[in-house]
């Protein structure tokens, strides 16, 4: 198996798998940025019962993404474990975003909470009902290193497109229009049928490997135990959760610091919509270009290095903004830039780092197996590593070695026990189960 060819996946199946991120992220602006202020200034619900409904709804999300993951591994049908939840949560999500941005007019202020409430919760764990099938079912199109790093291009730049539309399309809609309300219910009608016509393209022609639909599943909270056994991946989890805090706050407050801060009443509500979409558009394309000097850079000083490099022009900005008032959305568009530029430095060297450290640390007590090619296997109480062979062995100690993959994957181990080479991922919380 070392000497296998690499499996290629055709163009098709990458646009395929790739396209409905267009319409995910084009959805997710709007619940992220632009639904509080809708409520709360043209819906007219409390500020406040919105903050309360918004921070009940992503406590929800948190809490759900375990066990959502879980009943996907642990789906088997026909149609295999993630295409049938894609199937069917897509459409039901769709019309759940459409009744958020749609609210009806004779609600009372006291219904019109309930129902943003509501509807935002259903559409969190409808999105990830639909959302984590589709990320997981990427890693299972093909096990070959650099076709997977293909594809996930692919579905991010789709990603990329989709944010850029949904930064600039509720301002132009609401210049044009002059009617958020209408604005708004236009908007979500397309998007929602832009993604049920993806998701269901992907539903129809692609198709999920037979040896992924019928693997064995890992227990839900022995891996959530072992994750947080983890003391490295811990440490760079809490990073990740306190570095969160100060990126969300941005996007949460921007929509009400271009309306009553730089463009206040009297002016047009329709001058402060039309700079957020200039604002948000600066933000995402300075990340964009700045992304390859990001590259670049990482691989001259550590992804980790970078990453925390990248601090130093969110923080700047974040404080400039607090020099800005009226008028000044010039001086915003500059600090918004300057402050994006960090943008395409976080995200891909926060998951890097947390896959390196997943499948390289040694779990806390951990006995060494045998280290080859530059890679060391650890056994755990709990690990289960086996090779097969010609059957599901434990895998001894004195006879086992390990070198890499001839699929060309830095991160997929071969375990050859007794001379007999078998490419697997061992099922260890050191290494666990790709």
């Amino acid at each position: 198996m070392s000497d296998a060819k690499p499996e290629k996946l055709t163009l098709g199946l990458k646009l395929l798998y790739g396209a409905p991120s267009v319409a995910g992220a084009a959805m997710a602006i709007p619940v992220a940025i632009h639904v509080n202020p809708f409520y709360s200034d043209t819906v007219l619900v409390p500020l406040a019962w919105v903050a309360l409904a918004a921070a009940l709804a992503r406590v929800l999300d948190a809490i759900i993404d375990p066990f959502v993951g879980w009943l996907s591994d642990h789906t088997h049908t026909r149609w295999g474990r993630r295409r049938p939840w894609i199937a069917v949560a897509a459409p039901i999500a769709a019309l759940v975003f459409i009744a958020l941005f749609t609210p009806p007019e004779s609600l009372s202020t006291q219904g019109a909470a309930v129902w943003f409430g509501a509807t935002l919760m259903m559409f969190f764990i409808l999105n990830m009902l639909y959302g984590l099938p589709h990320a997981a079912l990427g890693p299972e199109l093909t096990l070959d290193y650099h076709e997977r790093s293909s594809l996930f291009s692919w579905r991010e730049g789709f990603a990329l497109v989709g944010t850029l539309v949904a930064a600039v399309v509720p301002g132009i809609l609401i210049s044009t229009m002059g009617d958020e309300r209408r604005a708004y219910a236009e908007m979500a009608i397309a998007y929602g049928v832009l993604m049920v016509s993806l998701y269901w393209l992907l539903v129809w022609r692609v198709r999920e490997r037979p040896d992924f639909v019928r693997r064995k599943s890992n227990p839900l909270v022995p891996g959530v135990r072992r994750s947080l056994r983890n003391r490295p991946f811990a440490v760079l989890f809490g990073c990740y959760v306190v570095a969160s805090i100060p990126g969300a706050i941005p996007g949460l407050m921007m929509p009400y610091f271009s309306r009553y801060v730089l463009n206040p009443p009297p002016l047009p509500a329709g001058d402060a919509q039309g700079w957020l979409s200039v604002f948000l558009a600066a933000y995402f394309l300075s990340g964009l270009l700045c992304l390859p000097l990001w590259l670049a850079l990482a691989k001259r000083i550590g992804k980790l290095n970078a990453w925390l490099a990248s601090f130093v022009m969110g923080i700047t900005g974040g404080l400039a903004l607090f020099l800005l008032g009226p008028g000044d959305n010039i001086e915003c568009v500059v600090v918004i830039a300057w402050a994006g530029s960090s943008f395409g430095a976080g995200n891909p060297s926060r998951r890097d780092r947390l896959r390196r450290i997943a499948h390289r640390q040694t779990p806390r007590g951990a006995v060494p197996l045998v280290v080859g090619a530059g890679a060391e296997i650890h056994r755990d109480p709990e690990c289960v590593a086996a090779a097969r062979v010609a059957r599901v062995a434990r895998l001894p100690a004195e006879r086992a070695a390990v070198a890499r993959c001839g699929a060309g994957d830095p991160d997929h181990l071969c375990a050859d026990a007794g001379g007999v080479l078998d490419c697997r991922v061992l099922h260890c919380p050191a290494f666990p189960d790709r």
